[in-house]
């Protein structure tokens, strides 16, 4: 009987206070009407009179209602902030301004960033020490930039490398630990030890069977002594005994005349006679260049210098011999510095389109484009701080916390909307601008700061756990919710103040979101429980994926693909895959360092072991007794001689003309022999042909040009001749320092035999390179144990954010039903993402991963600002037919906008996390305006009061 007279006696009530209206409120816009009209759920009953009242009639203060009690204090102490900065809003504008200031000039001047995976991960863990003890005991081998030269052409490839090396070496101060395997001079003076047994036999006898001829051009190097060589070489071949492979050596002299005659000098190539061009021939069209950069840590891109210097050489037309060799670069430190670069320059892009979305959504938004004002201002002054924030509290970005703007935009233009939209409401009830205000932070105030905490602890959750990239990004973020928070209740009241506006405009566009009453069955109803019942649905089948969720640690993946670096990483991933993912494993020389070696090679899991013994030559010993007769054959040096002249060059260049002539005539010659000296003999005649004047210097040039590369053909020669035995200590010094530590232990590199990019399979491998020795390191123990500690960490931060969550919601609501309300959508919006990962096949990374904890903490704020409005409408309007609904949606769009904006980057990470936070807003907010309304009526529906919607829906005023 009791809420019955109380329900009968409002009407009248209400027509009585119409009656004592200014004229003024008559002229409410129609948005203004809609509101007090709009048909609602009959979600608080539960403040009824029914409930709240004793056996007498008397109201008593049940449980929600000291829970609001406790709200509405909390809400007082934020009016008192409001009301303080409207009454000094300039002093509180200016404040802000200074304080922006600071920040961004402490920004801009010590704030650095470090893109290097290393840092993302605890350096306390197992597997992260031995990888530093590693990386300090072969520091050469860390963080390397490696050159890749290939061309058509082995040789020219091979050169490449070498001028790629030599201009490296000139560069002390960007670059050390400079090696090319298999290129400079320790190969060419030990080359041919690496050479087949048989190989080398062949040269070694072609070269014996050279010698006479050898000293004999060594003792008159010039026209007369070639003219007497070529004089034989005829008078063998016509008794026959051809020398084998001379046509070699005639072709190389006509190639040198013909130089000559056509004004470009070619100098004679000696190998086709001196033997070592029928060495093993060049197959490998790939060489490597390995180098270390030398970081400027003063600068804000430490590897700038290095990486300009190493662009310049890869475009120098020298070095790439006017495009027949092509040189790309990757490697640890020039993927991070690439990566640096696409970093930052996507944070940038991201953050300025983020910024232009959230501008465009609020000035559609809101009702009055003035409120556009006070919600930029919160954004542009409060990153600043935040950016100022971020530089005292932890110095330098990571691959993850650079994006700290773009959640910053994403979460602080939530506060602002919140709050200006309320003010919005109060202005078109009648209220001044400075009251408006008060009012605005009043109301909004103790959801706002439940909001802050909640999510702020969301963020702060990664902080005690081993993901130390992930817990940076939280300690800014979280300083940044604290920063959005005061200058919700400080600025903007200050500057709402100062704005200019009448009740009429603010009243204006304030249509709300439809209220959906589940009471009648209509089509709105249907459809809103309808999606309820297939979202419930989709969330439970969700959780039958949670057991193929993975997350994916190689942090390749998270680059961006078309970066010319990782283009380059990929060709050499796909090339020689195991090479890219091999262990290291520390070991004494000698027979210890055998005996691992063969347990290594006993795995499966193991194609093979690379050590420093690699690097030794095989059958030292045969091919050293092959070489080193040749000393006593071979002439040591070149007669320097004297010139003979014009005329008398003259006369033997037109012997060896007659000489060929009689050398192709000889019939049983074999064919390539008579064929070259026929060459020979017409180059001999194109040349006399052009040089029939005086002359001289024309003979002297080509007699130069045949000589001028014997010497070092007998230097080479008389190299291989005194070759010693090759030990480790005799390798380049270069390579050794990459296999063998200061204290004499070797470095063995384990080739995995499977495809290290599947994630069973590298955990399969490190497994098995455990079981034979614990303290192995490398990159993919290095993979395996980030992905290990990150996935306990997004558990940990989960649960403890979850945890946060229900402890500091119960205080506000102080009812179970209340707590299980504001987190359905977050329980239903975290199964949908989990089933979205593996649906979409988009896995957890090291930027993602920050989706379930952040969404929490996003995702309650929308549910608490609901519930919380919904507890505050006790019998007035539907929640639907206020401005929350409109705010939440605002805040998820302006959220999703900016979020989304990182979507768009080339960077894989940053890509990732704006999916995933992108997908997570947007689910979260369909859980909120979709599923918990419709829960919140199944909830309070039984036993609801008919009156009391009947209220509702007969037009009553509110």
């Amino acid at each position: 009987m009791t809420t019955t007279k109380r329900t009968a006696r409002k009407p009248a009530a209400r027509k009585s206070a119409a009656r004592k209206k200014p004229a003024k409120t008559a002229r409410k816009s129609e948005a203004e009407k809609d509101l007090k009209t709009a048909v609602a759920d009959p979600v608080d009953v539960e403040t009824s009179a029914s409930e709240h009242t004793d056996n007498a009639g008397n109201q008593t203060d049940s449980p929600e209602a000291k829970g609001v009690v406790a709200a509405l204090k909390s809400g007082e102490a934020f009016a008192h902030i409001a009301r303080a900065c409207s009454n000094r809003a300039w002093i509180v504008v200016i404040v802000f301004i200074i304080l922006a200031a600071l920040g961004a000039g402490l920004a801009a001047t010590k704030l650095k960033v470090d893109t290097d995976p290393g840092l993302m991960i605890s350096n306390s863990l197992d597997f992260r020490q031995k990888y530093k003890q590693f990386s300090k005991t072969f520091p050469a081998v860390e963080n390397n930039f490696l050159f890749i030269v290939e061309s058509d052409d082995p040789e020219e490839s091979r050169k490449g490398a070498e001028r790629v090396e030599k201009a490296l070496l000139v560069r002390p101060d960007l670059f050390h630990h400079v090696v090319a395997p298999g290129v400079g001079a320790f190969f060419d003076d030990y080359g041919i030890l690496y050479a087949d047994t048989q190989d080398v036999k062949k040269i070694a006898d072609k070269i014996k069977e050279s010698a006479p001829t050898f000293n004999a051009l060594a003792d008159q190097p010039n026209m007369a002594g070639l003219s007497g060589v070529l004089n034989e070489i005829t008078a063998y071949t016509q008794a026959g005994r051809a020398p084998e492979g001379v046509e070699v050596f005639l072709n190389a002299i006509a190639s040198t005349v013909d130089g000559e005659t056509s004004g470009q000098s070619v100098p004679l190539d000696w190998s086709g006679l001196g033997g070592t061009g029928d060495g093993p021939v060049l197959t490998e069209k790939r060489w490597f260049v390995l180098s270390q950069p030398i970081l400027d840590f003063s600068e804000i891109e430490s590897a700038a210098k290095p990486m300009a210097e190493a662009r310049k050489l890869m475009a120098d037309p020298a070095i790439t011999a006017d495009g027949k060799v092509t040189v790309e670069l990757t490697g640890e430190a020039a993927l991070n510095a690439e990566e640096f670069e696409a970093v930052t320059k996507g944070a940038a892009i991201a953050g300025i389109i983020s910024f232009t979305l959230v501008t465009l959504t609020v000035f559609f938004g809101l009702p009055a484009m003035v409120l556009v004002v006070p919600a930029l201002s919160l954004i542009i002054l409060g990153f600043l701080i935040n950016a100022g924030f971020a530089t005292l509290s932890v110095g330098y970005l990571n691959m993850i916390s650079v994006a700290f703007a773009v959640l910053f935009i994403g979460l602080g233009i939530d506060y602002a909307v919140h709050v200006v939209l309320r003010f919005a409401e109060h202005r078109a009830k009648g209220e001044s601008g400075s009251d408006a205000a008060v009012s605005a932070v009043r109301k909004t105030g103790p959801a706002l700061a439940l909001c802050t905490v909640t999510t702020a602890f969301a963020f702060l959750a990664f902080t005690p756990t081993d993901f130390v990239g992930m817990a940076q990004l939280g300690v800014i973020a979280a300083g940044g919710l604290v920063i959005a928070f005061i200058a919700s209740i400080t600025l903007i009241p200050a500057i709402l103040t100062l704005l200019p506006g009448k009740q009429e405009k603010f009243a204006r566009n304030m249509a709300h979101l439809k209220s959906v009453n589940g009471k009648r069955r209509s089509r709105s109803s249907w459809i809103r429980t309808g999606a309820t019942l297939v979202i419930l649905g989709i969330a439970a089948a969700s959780l039958f994926t949670f057991s193929d969720a993975r997350f994916d640690g190689d942090p390749i993946n998270l680059k961006d693909p078309a970066a010319p670096t990782v283009k380059a990483f990929m060709k050499i991933l796909e090339d020689q895959p195991g090479e890219i993912y091999a262990g290291q494993v520390l070991v004494e020389p000698g027979q210890p360092a055998r005996e691992m070696v063969a347990k290594l090679n006993a795995l499966p899991e193991v194609k093979k072991v690379h050590a420093i013994s690699d690097f030794l030559p095989e059958d030292q010993v045969a091919k050293l007794a092959e070489l080193n007769p040749l000393r006593d054959v071979m002439p040591r040096v070149v007669n320097s001689g004297s010139d003979v002249g014009d005329e008398v060059r003259r006369r033997m260049i037109a012997s060896i003309s007659r000489n060929m002539k009689a050398l192709s005539g000889v019939e049983d010659a074999p064919a390539a022999l008579k064929a070259s000296a026929k060459r020979l003999q017409d180059a001999i005649a194109a040349f006399d042909e052009k040089n029939t004047g005086d002359d001289s210097e024309a003979t002297a040039r080509l007699e130069r040009q045949l000589f001028v590369g014997l010497p070092d053909m007998l230097a080479d020669i008389n190299r291989l001749a005194t070759t010693n035995t090759v030990s480790v200590d005799a390798l380049q010094t270069t390579l050794r320092e990459r296999f063998v530590a200061p204290d004499g232990r070797w470095r063995l590199e384990v080739v995995p035999a499977k495809n290290m990019r599947d994630s069973g399979n590298l955990e399969e491998f490190v497994a098995a390179l455990q079981s034979v020795d614990p303290e192995v390191s490398g990159s993919p123990v290095d993979i395996a144990g980030s992905a290990d500690a990150v996935a306990r960490a997004m558990i940990l931060a989960t649960l403890a954010a979850l945890a946060m969550v229900v402890l500091l919601a119960w205080p506000a609501f102080l009812r179970v039903r209340y707590v299980l309300l504001v987190l359905s959508p977050l329980v239903l919006a975290a199964c949908l993402m989990v089933g979205y990962t593996v649906m979409f096949s988009s896995p957890f990374n090291f930027a993602n991963v920050i989706v379930l904890p952040l969404l929490l903490g996003l995702g309650v704020d929308s549910s608490i600002h609901y519930v919380m409005r919904a507890r505050e409408e006790t019998v007035a309007t539907d929640v639907t037919g206020t401005s929350t609904p409109r705010a939440v949606l605002i805040s998820a769009l302006t959220t999703i906008g900016s979020f989304g904006t990182l979507w768009l980057s080339g960077h894989r990470g940053m890509s990732s996390m704006g999916e995933m936070l992108t997908i997570a807003i947007l689910v979260t907010l369909i859980c909120t305006l979709v599923v918990l309304p419709q829960l919140m009526h199944w909830a309070f529906s039984r036993g609801s009061r008919v009156p009391v919607a009947k209220e509702h829906t007969t037009g009553g005023n509110p």
